[in-house]
């Protein structure tokens, strides 16, 4: 019987942290197909890079020790954590601040797109605020109030695709994407303070490294592994935009963010309760329970919802997004593979974590860094076309999400 009331409480948790997540992604989903009426393939590429490189920024100013929040030992724990974790960041930003004074211009010249002195403060203040904003969710989390964490994200859709279109309208350009980006991670922040009472301001203002130097490992590795993340995620757009050209690398940037769209949908919520729940188990038969539970359900999801998308892509994103757009579908058609396995491997990325198995995730990433980089080096864009690189791609994804599925299932077998 307890049991079975734990299976159902995780499915419950699962439809709480989803149906914030669901409102947000209708927001993302009405919201592109609008953004690419107003927005050009070009624009929207930029933007696409624009935003790893505000995720890169918010790895290094915080060292991503707000995602172990969850773990803290008790509510006032959390708080103390995220305060202190606050202070670390804003002595971080400081720093490249400096940085920049001092060598902003050989460092802007690595930059794919256009960056300025205006663009690298709002990079630094939004990269903190995305931090808090995380921070907050795992104190929400903590507290197993997983709809509020998820309604969250709803606030920044939404205000994301007023501003745009806002600023679009205004002649903005480029820029306004930009700025309602910003204001609408700054929107998030403030419902989150809003949702948890202002609990990290209430109280005596206290802070300790004490509660962080338990996770101080675990963090290094999750900073090492997401910044290769981003750099991974960049190396396509920028070679494809570089050997292909920015209408190719937009529509592509579509394509990517649309099937990104669907994997955030289920996979980022079972994600994050799978983390919250397996972090509270100590038989390892629980563990192994859980990670075959939550291995069904996110195969039971993906394999219909992938199927649909794969039969439809070459004719839904056409009359979705507009003609000039049809591109992206057929890239979503082969595309459709890779983010599959992802997909279903996502869950589970955060065993390795919970189990302390810190070496793993960052050799991960380094193979999946190294499988790019060789990938770009060996094509040649004068022998080989776009759709022939993309099948390569797709490909070496594919095999990589596999490998992480298989390991990270090992990794629950032996441990104690």
């Amino acid at each position: 019987m307890t049991i079975k009331v734990r299976k159902n409480q995780f499915i419950f948790d699962i439809l709480k942290q989803a149906s914030g997540t669901l409102i947000a992604q209708m927001f993302a989903i009405v919201a592109i197909p609008v953004i690419t009426r107003f927005y050009t393939p070009e624009q929207y590429g930029e933007y696409s890079i624009f935003v790893q490189i505000l995720m890169g920024v918010s790895i290094l100013l915080t060292l991503r020790l707000e995602h172990f929040i969850v773990l803290a030992e008790s509510h006032a724990t959390a708080n103390t954590n995220l305060r202190t974790i606050m202070a670390i960041g804003g002595c971080i930003l400081l720093l490249l601040v400096l940085v920049y004074l001092v060598g902003g211009d050989w460092i802007l010249k690595f930059s794919p797109v256009s960056v300025d002195g205006m663009t690298v403060a709002v990079l630094l203040g939004i990269g903190l605020i995305l931090s808090l904003n995380c921070g907050i969710e795992q104190t929400l989390q903590k507290r197993r109030m997983f709809f509020k964490s998820s309604v969250a994200e709803a606030v920044a859709k939404f205000s994301f695709l007023l501003l745009a279109v806002l600023l679009s309208m205004a002649d903005f350009g480029i820029n306004g994407i930009f700025a309602a980006l910003c204001l609408g991670y700054l929107f998030k922040c403030c419902f989150l303070l809003f949702a948890s009472n202002g609990d990290i301001f209430k109280g005596k203002i206290s802070f300790s490294l004490k509660g962080l130097l338990p996770v101080r490992v675990r963090a290094i590795t999750l900073v090492y592994s997401h910044f290769l993340l981003a750099f991974t995620q960049l190396i396509p757009f920028t070679f494809i935009m570089t050997n292909y050209g920015k209408e190719v690398m937009g529509q592509f940037s579509l394509a990517f963010s649309t099937l990104n769209l669907v994997a955030t949908l289920g996979a980022l919520s079972m994600s994050k309760v799978y983390f919250q729940r397996m972090s509270e188990i100590d038989r390892q038969v629980d563990k192994k329970a859980l990670w075959n539970r939550t291995f069904a359900i996110s195969l039971c999801i993906a394999l219909p919802v992938y199927l649909l998308v794969f039969l439809l892509s070459g004719w839904a994103y056409g009359f979705i997004f507009g003609d000039s757009w049809e591109m992206a579908g057929k890239i979503a058609t082969i595309m459709v593979v890779s983010s599959f396995f992802e997909f279903i491997s996502r869950p589970m990325e955060s065993t390795s974590l919970v189990l302390n198995v810190w070496w793993y995730t960052p050799i991960w990433h380094t193979l999946r860094t190294t499988s790019m980089v060789v990938l770009t080096q060996v094509v040649d864009p004068a022998t080989l076309s776009f759709e022939y690189f993309l099948i390569l791609y797709v490909a070496v994804m594919s095999m990589l999400f596999i490998f992480d599925l298989i390991v990270q299932k090992l990794l629950v077998l032996v441990s104690k």
